[in-house]
């Protein structure tokens, strides 16, 4: 699919291929209506066309990071690019926060990268990161491969405890809250999801 989108894109005249996705979502929505309260645009990592054209459509941003330090650049680099969507594209373009990825408890360089996710931006912008972390667990990556949400495999397999979709559940609430509120979320988290705690 992915393909067969950068095929067709490059077809299209620079300025307006970028428009893509959000010309096909406007249509969509003038056919069916308003059927949902979020739509959620995942994207590869990288800074490609599909990527563009998922900030060229969006409302919001929300950048998951792994937390890691070879993160650091990868994600100064797309919100570099975000910017620059913004101002060519989306003027209306926002950042609804930033969540950390692959958490691991007890693991120095999770902490140190959450901390540093919160210290890259002025003091007034550090709410931006999420306080739920979605913790590296056997269960998500189980779930990636068959393509099922976490939440799912866990109902589905019976698992007595999927801190996967423990995480999932504490950041959807996250998430939700800062939505309909339009500002920093004041939710609270168990000590496990609160990554930089453990250092």
């Amino acid at each position: 699919a992915f393909n067969d989108f950068n095929e067709r894109a490059f077809q299209i005249p620079t300025g307006q291929r970028e428009l893509l996705l959000r010309n096909s979502l406007h249509q969509l929505y003038e056919a069916v209506g308003p059927r949902w309260d979020v739509v959620l645009i995942d994207c590869p990592p990288s800074l490609d066309l599909i990527t563009t054209n998922a900030l060229a459509a969006a409302d919001d941003t929300l950048f998951p990071v792994k937390l890691e330090s070879a993160s650091r650049t990868p994600f100064a680099r797309l919100w570099t690019a975000a910017g620059e969507v913004k101002d060519a594209f989306n003027p209306d373009l926002d950042c609804i926060g930033i969540v950390g990825t692959f958490a691991q408890k007890g693991r120095r360089h999770s902490a140190d990268m959450s901390q540093w996710l919160r210290e890259w931006f002025v003091e007034d912008l550090r709410w931006l990161v999420f306080d739920t972390s979605i913790r590296a667990s056997d269960h998500v990556a189980q779930s990636h491969g068959q393509r099922l949400p976490v939440t799912h495999l866990a109902r589905r397999d019976k698992i007595r405890r999927c801190i996967g979709a423990e995480d999932f559940a504490a950041f959807a609430a996250e998430f939700v809250s800062r939505a309909e509120i339009g500002m920093p979320a004041a939710t609270e988290t168990t000590e496990d999801q609160r990554i930089a705690s453990n250092a």
